[in-house]
């Protein structure tokens, strides 16, 4: 596709190229850039105790906790704004 780039991203000292959207390179640099600052804390706080491994599962594991997080948090709000805009909508045409 005329629309993709090819990238490379490092993570834990091991390049892995990709072919993705070059609209959002961004985001997968950005995406890197905090898996690596995770892993590097990790490995700080474990040291030799954990190997990669270990450090990405722990990271894996704490991402998909922000994930459900983030989806819990979405859920409220959407749910929020949709009473509102009912509540707006009955203001609006009253019976």
């Amino acid at each position: 596709m005329a629309d993709e780039i090819s990238i490379k991203i490092k993570i834990l000292d091991k390049e892995y190229p990709s072919r993705i959207p070059a609209a959002e390179e961004e985001i997968y640099r950005q995406a890197g850039k905090e898996l690596n600052e995770q892993l590097r804390e990790l490995r700080q706080t474990y040291g030799d105790r954990a190997d990669k491994q270990d450090l990405l599962s722990l990271v894996a594991f704490v991402m998909t906790v922000e994930n459900f997080k983030l989806k819990d948090e979405k859920k409220t709000l959407e749910d929020t704004l949709t009473r509102k805009m009912s509540h707006l909508k009955d203001l609006l045409n009253p019976l």
